[in-house]
This record gives structure tokens, sequence and C-alpha cells, in this order.
């Protein structure tokens, strides 16, 4: 009994001292995720403002898709030169950078990438493959953690009808969406991210924080003040 009584005491020690370290260690590489998004992000950036090639807008580098590009109309052979126009917005491949999520009521300011894998939302929160773009018709969602990793959905629930949602795309754009309600549900209950009529966004995590026995929804619709 007191050997199993030494045992259960250093297990609770670890334990309690694991859960501390995993979230430091987590946060840290959250933390250098984001600034690599944030590299990413100015990349993409500079890409759709630009007019000659460069190798940094390579369709091989991390997170941007093929770009297509346009030769300048018919001109003299004298003055015909390579100059293009710049890529249309397209979305990025599983992993890269979309959008930067601001929310200013809880003090969020986030880089966004593509997809909702493991990996995905270790580095930030993450766009559900399948939902729509910012800013397009449908219903776009976002996952994000509620702990470890940054946190970024943190005071998710803090959140409350009139708080507004910006999205900025590489374009400069911001998308502007006002939150509408919150609920909680199942994890297993999907239907959140179903499509929409209308120009909604959806915003989920982990419920209660350290748990994840259900999932906290936050919708907010665009441009609805």
């Amino acid at each position: 009994m007191r050997r199993l009584a030494t045992l259960l005491i250093v297990a609770g020690v670890l334990l309690v001292g694991w859960v501390p370290y995993h979230v430091w260690q987590t946060d840290r590489s959250a933390a250098r995720a984001q600034h690599r998004l944030a590299q990413q992000f100015e990349t993409a950036e500079a890409c759709l403002h630009i007019f000659v090639p460069s190798p940094a807008c390579s369709p091989s580098k991390e997170g941007l898709r093929a770009i297509t590009t346009t030769q300048t109309s018919e001109q003299s052979s004298s003055d015909l030169v390579a100059t293009k126009l710049p890529p249309l917005p397209a979305q990025p491949l599983p992993g890269g950078v979309l959008d930067r999520l601001v929310i200013p009521a809880i003090g969020l300011s986030r880089y966004v990438v593509q997809g909702t894998a493991e990996n995905d939302l270790a580095q930030a929160p993450g766009h559900y493959l399948g939902t729509p773009l910012p800013g397009e018709y449908g219903n776009v969602a976002i996952a994000g953690h509620r702990t470890t990793y940054g946190a970024p959905f943190w005071d998710l629930n803090e959140l409350t009808s009139g708080d507004r949602i910006l999205l900025t795309g590489p374009t400069g754009h911001t998308w502007t969406y006002v939150v509408t309600g919150h609920m909680v549900v199942p994890p297993s209950d999907t239907s959140v991210i179903d499509p929409l009529n209308g120009y909604y966004l959806t915003l989920t995590t982990c419920n209660p924080r350290f748990w994840a026995t259900s999932r906290l929804v936050v919708r907010a619709e665009l441009g609805r003040e």
C-alpha cells in the first residue's frame, strides 16, 4: 500500500508538472508557426502587387498555388516587354496561410491557415476545407484551439452580439463579420458548418476549456451592423 501510495503521489506530481510544460511547449511552437505564416502572408501580398516575375512567387513556394499570368498586348518589337499581370487570389494549399483574423473584442490577432488537420491547427486557426472563402456566399467556417498551441480561441465565449470579426486577405481587402450569437453543440454535430443561405462566418472550438466534451460555436454575418 505504501508503494502504491508513493507511486500515485509521484504520478500526480509528474502530471501537474507535465500539463504546464505541454502548454508552454505548444505555445512556443504556435508562436514560431505564426512568424512563418506572417512571412508567407507578406510574400503572397507582394506577389499580388508586382508586375514582373519573382522567384519568391514561384508556384513551388509553400502555401501558394499556381499563378496565372498574361503578357501585355501586342506591341512593336522595340518595346515588347515581359510585363505580367498580378495573379488572381487563390486558395492556398493545406497548411498555407489564408487570411489574417482579428477580433478586437477579445484582443485576438492570428493568421489563418487552410485546413483543419492536426498539423494545421497546431500552427493557427484553420479554415474548413470545402467551405467558402471569406467574403463568399455561404458559410465560411474556421476552427481553432481553445487551449494549447497559443489558445487562439481561449476567450471565444466572451463574444456577444454586435462584436466584429475581421478577415483580411493578401489582397489587402478586409471582410467585416458581426457576431449574431453562439451555441454549444456535441462534438459529433458537424451541421454547424453546413452551407447557409447568406454571407456567414462560423467559428468552432472545444468547450469547456481543457476538455472536448462539447463544441462552442460562434456565428457571425457579413456586414450586419
